[in-house]
């Protein structure tokens, strides 16, 4: 099971698309997650995704130029359920044959009060969760000062 979670930090350029293809074609994902879209949807997106092979998706829509997730996949390689989506996470169970695990993939806005909202929720999904979970995504979250790029 292959699944992509990139922070592409904005969809409307020609290099995004160039990086895409790049990726895509290279690692051949079973799901492809695009964070920090910044974009509702180009209305040539979806069909762009497609030429590349995912068939199905979600997409959370971004805040004016903030967040937004689409994640894409194609359910001949990969059934993916969605359980929950919200402005900064879809939460899914995937597998393929008989593997599956719960996924997580987030863009946490990096405003302390979203932080608190997105760590309460992933609180209470990890408390649902029985077996394999993997969380990916922007946190946009330090373990320590020292990880902190100079200004």
């Amino acid at each position: 099971m292959r699944i992509i979670s990139w922070n592409c930090r904005g969809v409307n350029n020609d290099t995004f698309r160039t990086h895409c293809k790049e990726m895509l074609i290279t690692h051949k994902p079973n799901a492809f997650c695009l964070l920090e879209t910044k974009s509702s949807a180009p209305s040539d997106l979806p069909r762009f995704i497609r030429r590349l092979g995912f068939s199905e998706h979600l997409k959370i829509p971004s805040d004016g130029c903030a967040g937004g997730i689409w994640l894409f996949w194609n359910p001949n390689l990969i059934s993916i359920s969605v359980l929950i989506s919200s402005t900064q996470l879809i939460h899914c169970f995937c597998s393929q044959g008989p593997k599956g695990m719960s996924v997580t993939l987030a863009y946490v806005r990096p405003d302390s009060t979203m932080k608190q909202t997105f760590w309460n929720q992933a609180r209470e999904i990890a408390a649902a969760i029985q077996g394999s979970w993997v969380l990916m995504g922007d946190l946009n979250d330090i373990a320590l000062e020292s990880e902190r790029a100079p200004p």
